[in-house]
């Protein structure tokens, strides 16, 4: 890669040293638009009902939308008016978020239909001088670099972009020939990687629906392949061994929730707590040694969790993401919001963690959840969920094989994930460099 002749001093901490004969500009003048997106109501079918972009439709990693499973709203032609979206349009999460994802993500809009965004979503339309897929490579490299941290906010767990700041700064662009070069040949560079992690996470999605195989299977028909079994009448679990129980969650245990704590009581050191993302995000099945810590007087707000609790999502941007299930065995904790606890004493912990784990009681807490934005389940949804109970002594041993098997399954996840990380790093800093003029690739 080669550079450009001369640099100048952009005075900006994120650009740095930007070419000589690029030009500043503030965000929000070089827009013909910057509109919040609408939610209207449930779809009629009538003339007013329009198709509606979600948060939940954003495919950020290919910089676009995802077109399998479109809403319709109902939406008046007043409300529209404004807000209907058009080709080169680029798409901001501007409230969501989570603790994986923060709340800032920007995708290009290339849909050929009359279609509007939710409200969770602010959309910009640029002028003709500029080119909206450079910009959107420049948001990629903002958010990769955590920028759209500095301009936002949290109340009430959901994360709002600060738009009118974020669109008051201030970028570095070339003339509009290059901008249109730089993001075509970015298109192709990103095509490339981006095929290169998809070949990744082939591997790894295989491997996890192997463990999933292999989780449904021993904790629904056992370690045994030749036991006689039984029907349920259960569509979910048609069968299990003979000489198991099918018992409701109700009569094993109680369930209760944590509160209490959000993410701004986090200290550097105290007593140890968990969030509900970190769940679904940093935890297998069990865990022991937790990553958060809280005070001391937060901690007397806050509800008590003790080795051997299960501790489950109670909400999550999808449906895959609540309910998920570890099994706590450190010493006493705390639990925040959205995470849901359940106690009991008579079974074996482990193996209910991966009963609560497997496909069909997934399935089941998909089937309940409520919500469309944040996606929620509740104590009183799983305490009429139904698990086969097998004699505590094959619990346990069934537990035993699992942490056999799923760790090595784990081992070879984790390399795949390594090599995504590689990738996606070499892609944001192919993006940064070449969106801030550091190398010249034309």
């Amino acid at each position: 890669m080669t550079t450009y002749d001369t640099y100048k001093d952009s005075g900006e901490r994120f650009a740095g040293k930007v070419p000589a004969n690029w030009n500043r500009y503030r965000i929000k003048f070089l827009l013909t638009r910057s509109t919040s997106g609408v939610w209207g109501k449930d779809e009629k079918g009538d003339d007013n009902d329009i198709i509606c972009f979600r948060i939940a439709d954003f495919d950020y990693a290919h910089g676009g939308l995802k077109y399998g499973n479109l809403t319709l709203r109902n939406i008046k032609q007043a409300e529209r008016k404004g807000r209907l979206l058009s080709t080169g349009d680029l798409l901001i999460e501007k409230s969501g978020g989570g603790v994986a994802t923060p709340v800032g993500r920007v995708v290009r809009y290339m849909f050929d239909k009359q279609a509007v965004c939710s409200n969770f979503i602010h959309f910009i339309s640029l002028k003709t001088d500029f080119s909206s897929n450079f910009l959107y490579y420049y948001f990629f490299s903002l958010y990769a670099n955590k920028e759209n941290l500095l301009y936002f906010n949290q109340t009430t767990g959901i994360q709002n972009l600060k738009i009118g700041e974020y669109l008051g700064q201030s970028i570095f662009l070339p003339q509009l020939k290059e901008q249109n070069l730089v993001a075509t040949w970015l298109d192709s560079k990103c095509a490339k990687i981006d095929e290169a992690i998809a070949q990744q996470q082939k591997m790894i999605d295989l491997l996890k629906e192997r463990k999933q195989i292999i989780i449904n299977e021993a904790v629904t028909h056992g370690l045994d392949p030749n036991v006689p079994m039984k029907q349920t009448g259960i569509d979910w679990l048609p069968q299990i061994p003979a000489h198991w129980l099918i018992r409701r969650m109700a009569s094993l245990g109680t369930f209760s929730k944590g509160s209490g704590i959000s993410r701004d009581d986090l200290t550097e050191e105290g007593l140890p707590a968990i969030l509900y993302g970190d769940i679904y995000t940093k935890y297998e099945i069990s865990v022991s040694n937790l990553l958060n810590h809280i005070s001391e007087k937060t901690a007397a707000n806050a509800v008590k969790i003790n080795a051997g609790d299960i501790l489950l999502t109670g909400s999550g941007e999808t449906k895959e993401d609540i309910g998920k299930a570890i099994l706590y065995n450190g010493e006493l904790a705390y639990a925040g919001g959205d995470v849901i606890i359940f106690r009991q004493q008579r079974n074996d912990a482990l193996f209910l963690s991966y009963v609560l784990n497997s496909f069909y009681a997934r399935y089941y807490k998909a089937a309940m959840s409520k919500g469309e934005i944040v996606v929620h389940t509740y104590p009183y949804m799983l305490k009429n969920l139904v698990v086969p109970i097998p004699p505590i002594k094959e619990q346990s041993a069934i537990a035993v094989y699992l942490e056999e098997k799923i760790q090595t399954i784990n081992v070879a996840i984790q390399r795949h994930e390594r090599m995504i990380s590689l990738l996606t790093e070499r892609k944001q800093i192919v993006i940064n460099d070449v969106v801030t003029g550091k190398i010249k690739v034309i």
